[in-house]
């Protein structure tokens, strides 16, 4: 049995890089970069995804190769893989984004867990869909002894999906929105503030991603809110960094219990996919750096 099952999409981007450059074609989507996350401290570790016809093998390949279990990835050989096109701001938040294929049908795939998925310490949820089967599988698991921990989209701008996530917040175990969504579910741009109001749905541990400015977590045993700073290192591409924040942050709570070392294990995981366009490769070195990055992080984080 795994410890740890991300579910989230695979996509394929185009990327809009802050010089202007557009790369193609690059292994993207918040499944593999959560898992990517998650994988940097645990080597069981499960991805719960679709793909389509159209997969490249050079992609399937890079997929392969990051360390987790792909048996539950299903392909779809009617419906093409999502691709999109990703540009962003200053801040490193998404301020264009377009498919160049409708992903609604691949999505209302119901997925079944693979025989080592159904019994995990924790199953990380990416998800803008309070509707999403896997919501359901989630509770369910829950209810046996499972860590339900939930990386919300939120429609932070017209917050069409508010009501329906503020209720799902209330039923999981960990939360870990963008800030823009959840100083706007606030109402407020004062980080202990944010992260309290968000505490107070009844999750056991919150973390609030913040881009360049790191991010901010709190669990109920300790009471206590953290900034954990960002990882120094020169920016190449935002792309996927706060769902590798997620999965890490999920893997990080999952074996220590403490949202402080869950934070900076998220911190760390995130730093590794700003520094580069796509996915590094997984090795012995790179959980070895990944180490001394999550070192670094903890003696710089500061309670609020």
């Amino acid at each position: 049995m795994l410890d740890f099952v991300v579910y989230g999409i695979i996509i394929i981007d185009d990327i809009r890089l802050a010089d202007g450059t557009l790369v193609h074609s690059v292994l993207g989507g918040g499944g593999p970069q959560c898992a990517f996350g998650a994988r940097l401290w645990s080597r069981s570790v499960g991805l719960l995804s679709r793909i389509g016809h159209d997969m490249e093998a050079e992609h399937l390949q890079t997929l392969h190769s990051l360390g987790f279990d792909t048996s539950g990835v299903v392909r779809y050989d009617d419906l093409p893989t999502p691709h999109t096109v990703m540009a962003y701001d200053g801040n490193e938040y998404t301020v264009g984004w377009g498919t160049t294929n409708k992903w609604g049908d691949l999505l209302a795939r119901r997925l079944t867990l693979p025989e080592d998925y159904r019994q995990p310490r924790v199953l990380h949820v990416l998800t803008g869909s309070v509707d999403d089967a896997i919501i359901e599988t989630a509770l369910t698991l829950r209810q046996q002894g499972t860590l339900f921990s939930l990386e919300p989209i939120i429609s932070q701008y017209k917050f069409r999906n508010e009501a329906g996530m503020r209720e799902l917040f209330q039923q999981v175990d960990v939360v870990s929105p963008d800030w823009p969504s959840a100083s706007g579910l606030a109402h407020s741009d004062d980080p202990a503030t944010v992260v309290r109001y968000l505490a107070d749905m009844g999750p056991g541990m919150v973390a609030v991603r913040h881009g360049a400015h790191g991010s901010y977590t709190w669990d109920s045993t300790h009471d206590e809110v953290w900034h954990i700073p960002a990882y120094p290192v020169t920016v190449a591409d935002p792309t996927g960094a706060g769902n590798a924040y997620s999965g890490g942050q999920s893997a990080g709570w999952g074996l220590h219990g403490d949202a402080k070392l869950a934070g900076c294990c998220a911190g760390a995981a995130a730093s590794f996919l700003v520094e580069r366009i796509g996915f590094p490769v997984m090795s012995e070195a790179l959980e070895a750096e990944a180490q001394q990055r999550l070192e670094w992080l903890l003696g710089a984080s500061r309670r609020l």
